[in-house]
């Protein structure tokens, strides 16, 4: 009895041990039992089910051992002995067991006839092959191993690369050593063991059917001609699907072809469908597809070379051909057309890996959606973008690096943005893995010309025409286009992605760390990771897809999923059912997006084509500066229309967005760009924001309406602030936070912008409550949370903030004055805190010595000496003295009159350069902060922004229009009548030179915002219209 409970008791604890270890598997979970729960959603069992199957005897062991005892009786071991002597893999005797296991199987396969041309060589490149696979399943174990030999004083020798000989020489050719090793890691046994059976039972496959099929080979895919004998099989070290099948390169001695093992009927459509377009559209260069010879369940494939271009004008051509195969495959629905799958076959691309020509990846297509976001999520992600033809970015959001994976790109040297594994000091006992950054060869898809490769830098303006012309038929031939893809793709067989190939990749990498392969509950449990993803509150119709990930996995392969086009049910590798919710078959799906197809829709795909190339550094054919110059005489008799010219622009802007009824309320929205890492580009929705997203657009509808009288402008400005409202959703803090609080990036773009509405006398009664209910609520989060703001900036830290509250300040009840109050004196000390030393007279709050008034010190001050008007705190004068000694004395180069601003960024710009500090020096000079120097900066800044100020760019932020807008306002403070009517010329400049004078161009980009979008160029007429301040005020948070 006794004994019975001292092994209960051990068990318990080892239980505790194994669900600890579990646990430790899903680091990113920190709620209770988050792993029972895991296991039970996907696998429909416990954790205690699972640790039950852990204690049960594996049979295995004793197989191992067997294995072992019976290795000299192997017929084959000296044929083995000397194979593997010959390979270059210093590991290959690891293998030997596993490889005797199967060495009647693997020389059965010279006995097929006369189809080798080798049979010696045959068996040793089948072998290399397997062995690669194997080492890939076993290195982290055999570096563990070697470590492990060097603490217990197994490995002999005098240096490291002495001992590490050894191990390599001596105890890898001691079977009692491997069979101690192969008994620890069962698991990796099992591995190895069906690795080695599914590549011996694929290359008989090929073998078999290519010698059965070798006259039609002939035939189709080599003219007739003769394509020799096999000299090799190499399969493939890519993604192994159904029992360890890949595509596999078969080298005959005239030729050579891809066998993929898998239905072409897909390729036979396209190559119809290829043809049908080549004869239909007028002036349409021709494309061409693979030449393909399909049986039942798989196919051989020429292999594409990538050849030269003959003339420059053929490279052209290449670009041309890309643009059209670009547009079909966006009516398609099509994806993963990036880098890998396309071959640059002198003028022609071809599109080499039709598994996702026809897509789908959603579990549900949602009939309404949740957020207009919600909605252009999806248009982007069925956008132009999505097939990965043009210029595309792989991106580590862990650290911003990247790496080019369109079929479109610069033609640069690539290196992965991902650390992968390397082994280091292989020939020793330090032996070990380390995390670096690989280069990633080039995958045949530039164009070649005399040696070089081509990039698409000057190249978009082939594309776009290839585009745009295709995309123009299709728009006027829609319902014949529809009925030949019905035609030619019904009934054709499509892969569905559910997730990343990477994402199972990285998994079963990781999967074959030696503590997981001790016992096969242990992978099982981790291959639930699959599913950290999952919410717990959510409907789960997805379970026997997760299932069925997690089989495929543990049998080495990845995930597949299919369906057949015109179906709502997809299917996994055994033809079992995984998911019925769709809403609309494929075919259903491409028939609604081509009947969707317009003019508009072509204008954002354009745009996109463009948006692709800047996001990735590319060069674009679009102007490089607007022409702009101060214009210092002129007359005001102004042959245009600035309020028409502003019509027009929010009527662009109205028609390029999209309008979503959420909770029975619009709610507006835009594509743009958002820059990331170096100067690189994603696209995404505007955001909620100031600076470029729905409340800057806001205000310039606002705006436009008051000044045109018309209420659908004022109501659309209202709308568009709706999907800010539902996303402050003040019950949830998160949502703030989400945000962010700064002024032009965060919650106070919001209180900002609400806060002109009502002046401007634009809201009921109702509406005016919930507004300040709104605001209120923001007040107290930030009275609560300002201490932890780390950034103190006006762009998006606390000094706007300062900015945006002393505005408010005096339409607040006695409450929130004080609430208010507390937070500005919370503000004035962090900064007092933040304050860098420079010397006893100056001081800075930049490292970088930014004196610049988004990001720097002047926006800071200019901040503070407004704030002072209302706490009286004597310290803020004495830090914005001290601030502007540092500018005088360290940041103004006194030789040439310039001051140093910060580097790689814009002299002349509101954000960084001389209008922020014009600016922010007017606003000094206002203040109790105002000193003798001052106006004598003003006038030369004034100076100065007229010389450097002009004819860059265009927007508010860092062009044109923030540089004659900040002018006038300077004007105003001058009394400068005539600097007042030079910043009238200026603008008619503006308006003839880009304008109209750029007109091709204005509405090129996704590009809206109001700082540095379209709307900045609206904002600007509207301001000279009124002649007022609407923009300097803005930018003075006033």
């Amino acid at each position: 009895m006794e004994n019975c409970i001292e092994y209960s008791q051990k068990y318990e604890t080892e239980k505790e041990k194994i669900l600890s270890f579990w646990n430790r598997l899903f680091p990113e979970k920190k709620e209770n039992n988050v792993l029972g729960n895991l296991l039970e959603k996907i696998s429909g069992k416990t954790a205690e089910d699972f640790l039950n199957n852990y204690f049960k005897e594996e049979e295995v062991l004793d197989e191992i051992k067997q294995m072992f005892s019976d290795i000299n009786k192997s017929y084959y071991i000296d044929i083995l002995d000397e194979i593997l002597t010959k390979q270059k893999n210093r590991w290959s005797f690891f293998f030997k067991p596993i490889l005797l296991l199967h060495m009647d199987k693997i020389m059965e396969l010279v006995k097929l006839g006369d189809i080798l041309e080798n049979e010696e060589c045959f068996i040793e490149s089948v072998l290399e092959n397997i062995i690669g696979k194997l080492t890939a399943l076993s290195y982290r174990t055999i570096i563990q191993e070697i470590n492990v030999a060097k603490i217990d004083e197994r490995l002999e020798g005098k240096t490291s690369v002495e001992r590490g000989t050894y191990y390599t020489n001596k105890l890898l050719k001691d079977m009692q050593y491997l069979k101690e090793v192969y008994l620890v890691y069962p698991e990796l046994y099992k591995e190895m063991r069906r690795t080695v059976s599914y590549s011996i039972n694929y290359v008989h496959e090929i073998l078999l059917n290519t010698k059965k099929y070798i006259n039609e080979l002939e035939r189709t895919l080599n003219d007739g001609k003769p394509l020799g004998k096999i000299n090799s099989i190499i399969l493939g070290n890519g993604d192994t699907h159904n029992n360890g099948k890949t595509v596999a390169t078969v080298k005959f001695g005239q030729k050579i072809l891809m066998y993929k093992p898998r239905s072409f009927a897909m390729e036979r459509s396209y190559d119809a469908f290829l043809n049908w377009v080549n004869k239909r559209i007028p002036d349409f260069s021709p494309l061409k597809s693979c030449k393909t010879y399909s049986i039942k369940e798989a196919g051989w494939m020429e292999f594409v070379e990538h050849k030269e271009c003959k003339t420059k004008h053929e490279i052209g051509e290449f670009y041309l051909k890309t643009g059209e195969l670009l547009c079909l495959l966006y009516t398609l629905n099509s994806k993963d057309c990036h880098c890998e799958n396309l071959i640059a076959n002198g003028k022609y691309p071809i599109f080499i890996d039709l598994e996702t020509l026809l897509h789908t990846n959603e579990y549900d297509k949602e009939e309404e959606y949740d957020s207009v976001e919600a909605y252009i999520h999806n248009y982007i992600q069925n956008s132009v973008n999505s097939v990965l033809i043009l210029p595309s970015l792989l991106q580590n959001f862990n650290t911003n690096e990247v790496m080019e994976i369109g079929a479109i790109g610069s033609g640069k040297a690539k290196k992965s943005p991902f650390k992968t594994q390397k082994i280091t000091n292989f020939d020793s006992d330090t032996i070990s893995v380390e995390n670096v950054y690989k280069e990633i060869p080039e995958s045949g898809n530039y164009p070649l010309y005399k040696g070089e490769q081509i990039g698409g830098n000057g190249y978009i303006g082939h594309v776009k025409q290839g585009f745009i012309s295709t995309y123009q038929w299709i728009l006027n031939n829609k319902e014949e286009y529809i009925e030949k893809i019905k035609e030619l793709f019904s009934n054709v067989e499509c892969r569905v992605i559910y997730k990343a190939t990477n994402d199972y990749t990285q998994l079963m990498s990781t999967s074959y760390h030696p503590d997981l392969l001790h016992n096969k509950m242990d992978r099982i449990v981790y291959f639930h990771r699959i599913g950290i993803l999952i919410k717990n509150n959510e409907k789960f119709d997805e379970k026997k897809i997760y299932q069925t990930e997690i089989e495929a996995m543990l049998n080495g392969d990845v995930p597949s999923f299919n369906i057949i086009a015109d179906s709502k049910k997809a299917t996994n590798f055994k033809n079992e059912v995984v998911y019925d919710k769709y809403k609309k078959s494929i075919i259903e799906t491409v028939e609604e997006k081509i009947q969707k197809l317009s003019a508009i829709d072509l204008e954002r795909q354009a745009a996109l084509i463009y948006l692709s190339y800047i996001g990735c550094k590319m060069k674009t054919d679009l102007p490089v500066k607007t022409n702009t110059q101060f214009t210092s005489t002129g007359s005001l008799d102004i042959n245009c229309d600035y309020l028409k010219e502003a019509r027009i622009i929010g009527e662009k802007i109205i028609e390029r967005g999209f309008s979503v009824t959420v909770n029975n309320k619009v709610e507006n929205s835009w594509i743009c760009y958002i820059g990331f890492g170096d100067d690189y580009y994603s696209i995404n929705p505007v955001g909620w924001d100031l600076y470029k997203g729905n409340c800057g657009i806001a205000l310039y509808f606002m705006y436009l309406g008051k000044t045109l009288k018309e209420e659908k402008y004022i109501q659309y400005a209202k709308d568009t602030l709706n999907s800010v409202e539902r996303m402050i959703n003040l019950n949830h803090v998160e949502d703030i936070e989400t945000m962010g609080l700064g002024v032009f990036t965060g919650i106070y773009s919001y209180v900002f912008v609400t806060h002109k509405f009502i002046k401007l006398n634009v809201y009921n009664k109702a509406e005016l409550k919930q507004v300040w209910n709104y605001i209120y609520k923001i007040l107290e989060f930030t009275e609560v949370n300002i201490s932890k703001q780390d950034r103190i900036d006006i762009l998006s830290g606390i000094s706007g903030i300062m900015g945006i509250l002393i505005s408010i300040y005096d339409n607040l009840d006695k409450l929130y004055q004080d609430v208010v109050k507390n937070i500005l004196i919370k503000i004035v000390n962090k900064l007092k805190q933040e304050a860098i030393q420079i010397s006893e007279e100056e001081i800075s709050w930049t490292d970088n010595g930014d004196i610049g008034y988004a990001h720097g010190n002047a926006g800071i001050m200019s901040q503070l000496a407004r704030c002072y008007d209302i706490i009286k705190d004597p310290e803020i004068l004495i830090i914005i003295h001290k601030s502007l000694n540092y500018e005088r004395n360290i940041r103004f180069n006194k030789e040439s009159n310039m001051w140093i601003i910060r580097e790689n960024t814009h002299y002349y710009s509101w954000c960084n350069g001389i209008a922020g500090l014009l600016l922010s020096k007017i606003i000094l000079h206002q203040s109790s902060a105002k000193d003798e120097k001052l106006m004598g900066e003003i006038k030369l800044l004034i100076n100065q922004l007229k010389k450097y100020g002009f004819g860059n760019d265009y927007s508010i932020c860092h062009g044109d229009i923030g540089s004659v807008s900040i002018l006038r306002y300077a004007a105003d403070f001058m009394y400068d009548n005539m600097l007042e009517k030079q910043c009238a010329y200026t603008v008619n400049n503006f308006v003839q030179n880009h304008l109209f004078g750029q007109a091709d161009s204005l509405y090129a980009l996704e590009d809206w915002g109001l700082m540095v979008g379209s709307a900045s160029k609206g904002m600007g007429l509207l301001d000279e219209f009124n002649h007022g301040n609407i923009i300097a005020d803005l930018l003075c948070l006033k």
